[in-house]
């Protein structure tokens, strides 16, 4: 791994012509949500004025990035690694600024509260414009809730405020960003790579996992964090469990809560009906074998686990939180339930594990939303046509 801390160590900017838009975001490990997107945008943007690159802030010791830069290789995108002994690392604002200007950076866009910061600070050296996405905040502790608060102040001199659902539209007005700078872009997938094969039945991870084509597979896709409320998922599935029903939970995905996510497993009962696959680098051959897909996240924008299992025709429950009411219409393009609804939950659940016809008209509608009003090109456009409109 080379690091952009350690001098001028791969950072070589081979011009060709086009505008630089620098994404820059603070992760761990492999990240989240975002990187799907901010990863596969250099394919979207080859054919317009701009040349993305991303440079990403992370833990000097932070095995995990690896698998990150690795994702970046095969999507194509350029990545910068930065990593950092602590969060205060005062190499890294140099870094930056002798990345921006190696790159001549035209358009700085920040992903979170620390990197909307240092693209303030540095553009009081580097003249550039400044944009950023909000993916929404988190509070889990007093520091994260200063930072966020933070962010809150910095964005209103941002030029433009992506916002990936409604409610943090109405958030960024009410931090004092002016309406004309926000600025709606959700999440998207790309239908020709996320579509089905076959039947749940006949996918090959259930045979690789010795699972009877004829037992329901409920999926998730999380990160394994409080926020994301699978402690709630597992709760509700015990109830479905014990009525007998043929299923069985999947959960994919790794983070700090993995052991107690298991523990409550254990104490649940729920024994074999319980599969931790860890993390997966690709979700689609999960989603293959899924009958349904769950989400009951605390907060969400436009989720990609949840684009993606539409697009895969999963008919999906989840949580009414966000902007997930503009992609999960209930009845229509998948069931929704209120947050932190254990009872509602698994009453959903039941409906949808006992009723095929329900399962395949809400996969298709599903399929065909995604495909119409969550397309990943189209999203990449709206991004383009903003940049164009902040440049001369």
């Amino acid at each position: 791994m080379t690091n952009a801390l350690d001098g001028d160590a791969d950072i070589a900017a081979a011009g060709d012509g086009r505008r630089v838009v620098l994404h820059t975001r603070v992760v761990a490990g492999r990240g989240g949500g975002p990187e799907k997107t901010i990863l596969a945008s250099p394919a979207y943007f080859r054919a317009t004025p701009y040349r993305v690159v991303a440079a990403y802030i992370h833990p000097y010791d932070c095995s995990g990035y690896r698998g990150l830069e690795a994702a970046a290789e095969r999507a194509g995108c350029e990545l910068i690694s930065i990593a950092e002994r602590g969060p205060v690392d005062p190499r890294t604002v140099t870094a930056l600024l002798r990345i921006c200007r190696r790159y001549d950076v035209t358009i700085w866009h920040g992903h979170d509260y620390k990197s909307n910061l240092l693209g303030l600070l540095l553009r009081r050296f580097h003249r550039m414009r400044l944009v950023t996405t909000l993916h929404g905040w988190v509070d889990l502790d007093l520091r994260t809730k200063l930072y966020f608060a933070l962010d809150r102040m910095s964005l209103r001199a941002y030029e433009r405020v992506f916002c990936v659902s409604g409610d943090l539209a109405d958030a960024a007005r009410r931090c004092g960003v002016p309406a004309e700078r926000i600025s709606m872009l959700r999440n998207g997938v790309d239908g020709e790579d996320f579509q089905r094969s076959g039947s749940p039945a006949s996918a090959p991870m259930r045979a690789a996992l010795g699972v009877a084509p004829d037992r329901r597979v409920v999926a998730v896709i999380a990160r394994l964090a409080p926020v994301k409320g699978i402690d709630l998922i597992l709760e509700a599935f015990a109830r479905v469990a014990s009525d007998q029903v043929d299923s069985e939970l999947w959960i994919a995905g790794d983070g700090p809560e993995r052991a107690a996510l298991e523990g409550c497993a254990v104490r649940l009962g729920l024994g074999e009906r319980v599969r931790f696959l860890g993390f997966q680098e690709d979700v689609r051959p999960v989603l293959e074998a899924s009958d349904i897909a769950v989400s009951a996240s605390w907060r969400e924008g436009t989720p990609n686990a949840l684009l993606e299992a539409m697009a895969m025709e999963v008919p999906v429950i989840a949580a009414d939180v966000g902007g997930v009411g503009a992609l999960v219409r209930d009845e229509e393009s998948g069931l929704r339930f209120a947050a932190g609804d254990v009872e509602g939950l698994a009453t959903e659940l039941r409906r949808l594990l006992n009723d095929a016809e329900l399962r395949e008209r809400l996969a298709l509608a599903g399929r065909e939303l995604v495909r119409w009003q969550f397309s990943l090109a189209e999203r990449m456009r709206i991004e383009a046509a903003a940049y164009d409109r902040l440049l001369p």
